[in-house]
């Protein structure tokens, strides 16, 4: 095998046509212009190498080598490339392998660790990153590994276009369940491991990556509360160490998406268990977790309005306005290495949404913003229904109402559009379109250079902007604005196409 000179990282297309491609991800120029779905780089893995016979190796070979070569040849021309094996000869030109082949299973593992999982900093962020903290001994369990291969060959799958990969995915995740199934039927005491918590997390991660239908969202709910309840049996040594309490994190995030998408309330062990979490972290430097608290009330307002505890247009609006001035006000407190820039383009572009795209310190800077984001659009949709709801039962002050409707709509959509400025660099083509940005007041000149998305994958970039765009897409009142988050929803694994699909109809996710 040889491997090849630096490798063009244009798209797939543009090499074909022979054409100068623009390398802007997730789609180039010249396939957003002709209406094709852009391939990106997706033969790079094929074009990295490639398998020289004997007279090829002949021509490829410098010439110093080939010398080289020659007189070693020359002085061994006597001795034949036969070994004794007993009473045989064995050929040595046979026996040594042409190529390097690695097993599937271990090629997509190394693939999602590479791509979908957050490297471990002083922050504790989740999001997989446990993956590199916990012990070999955990890591190395046949539940863990046997889940991680299933995850693995799911996105694998996906990245690179191998649908005949996805039966292989699905007997690893139905091996996994067994050894999960088998370890809960053992003792109690010995069923709340971390290896079972980070097996069901990954599960619940495969299943996201081959989510084609809504049923889908409830199952996950079963195997994430399934974890819960398992972190819950372990009390405070559910969140002794670090490596614990970015698994907590983790399930935690999941849980409350989860929990809101279907309102259903958090078990209360698990809140109490965030309240000792938070006696960990400092929520001044970190104010994810902050958030987290207000998220918990999130979820209540919710659940709530599902049990009928809280009725009535006014007591719910009122309800949801105290909830979104709070949801503000910690948006008010974000330090000042948590703000982010605005950048305006020179002129239009379909990765854009507008003129303006933001580019934040770190990403998951962005992703908590976001999420912030997420939330208040959620509360604001729920003002806007009520206030159509008294303006349809005729309530006195409905001129006072309808200008707080407009207002509210008007949030709506500066919420999404801030989620949808978010979208370059969370899908990595931020730097490319900073070259075509004009001259901005609010930015200092190619301060941009200093931010680091340290340790967050691009495929891991692109996966966070799942649940923002969820609600960006459901809850704006712009038609123009859901079909542009629809067409750029992340294609990571089959959940994308999913949530596109619903919100092209102007469908509900939830």
């Amino acid at each position: 095998m040889v491997r090849h000179g630096r490798l063009s990282t244009g798209c797939q297309t543009c090499r074909k046509r022979k054409i100068k491609c623009d390398k802007l991800r997730p789609a180039c120029t010249q396939c957003v212009r002709s209406g094709w779905q852009c391939p990106q780089d997706a033969d790079s893995v094929h074009r990295m190498f490639i398998y020289c016979g004997p007279q090829t190796m002949a021509t490829n070979t410098p010439r110093s080598l080939h010398t080289t070569t020659s007189r070693i040849s020359s002085c061994n021309a006597k001795q034949q490339p036969f070994i004794k094996h007993g009473r045989e000869y064995l050929d040595l030109d046979s026996s040594i392998p042409k190529e390097v082949v690695q097993p599937l299973h271990c090629r997509a593992t190394e693939y999602y660790l590479a791509n979908h999982v957050l490297r471990p900093t002083r922050a504790i962020r989740g999001y997989n990153e446990y993956l590199y903290t916990f012990s070999t001994e955990v890591l190395k369990d046949p539940m863990v590994a046997t889940s991680l291969s299933a995850v693995g060959l799911a996105a694998y799958s996906h990245k690179y276009r191998y649908p005949e990969i996805l039966s292989e995915a699905r007997c690893e995740y139905v091996r996994s369940l067994r050894f999960i199934n088998s370890a809960l039927s053992s003792s109690q005491a010995n069923a709340a491991t971390d290896a079972i918590v980070i097996s069901i997390l990954l599960l619940i991660s495969y299943e996201s990556h081959t989510a084609e239908t809504r049923r889908t969202i409830s199952n996950r709910y079963a195997h994430v509360k399934g974890a819960a309840t398992l972190l819950c049996l372990r009390g405070d040594a559910s969140i002794s160490s670090c490596p614990r309490r970015q698994l907590f994190h983790h399930l935690f995030s999941c849980i409350s998406v989860h929990c809101i998408m279907l309102s259903l309330p958090l078990p209360g062990d698990l809140v109490l268990l965030h309240e000792k979490a938070l006696r960990y972290v400092d929520t001044t430097s970190d104010p994810s977790w902050r958030l987290s608290e207000l998220i918990i009330k999130v979820i209540e307002f919710r659940d709530d309005l599902r049990s009928g505890r809280i009725r009535g247009p006014d007591t719910i609006i009122f309800a949801a306005q105290k909830l979104d001035s709070e949801l503000a006000s910690v948006a008010d407190t974000f330090p000042s290495s948590w703000q982010f820039e605005i950048f305006t383009l020179r002129g239009r572009s379909e990765l854009v949404f507008g003129e303006d795209f933001h580019v934040y310190p770190d990403l998951w800077i962005g992703y908590t913003w976001n999420n912030l984001r997420a939330c208040r659009m959620i509360l604001l949709d729920e003002i806007r229904r009520q206030l159509e709801q008294r303006t349809i039962l005729a309530q006195p002050c409905i001129m006072a109402g309808l200008l707080q409707h407009q207002q509210t709509l008007a949030k709506l959509h500066q919420l999404s559009s801030d989620i949808c400025a978010t979208v370059p660099q969370h899908c990595g083509y931020h730097l490319e379109l900073l070259n075509c940005t004009g001259p901005n007041e609010t930015s200092t000149p190619h301060k941009h250079l200093r931010h680091s998305d340290t340790g967050i994958p691009r495929d891991a970039g692109a996966h966070l902007l799942f649940w923002p765009f969820i609600n960006a897409g459901q809850f704006t009142p712009s038609q123009h604005q859901r079909n542009w988050i629809a067409g750029r929803i992340p294609s990571v694994g089959q959940q994308g196409a999913l949530i596109a699909d619903i919100l092209k109809l102007g469908q509900r996710v939830f």
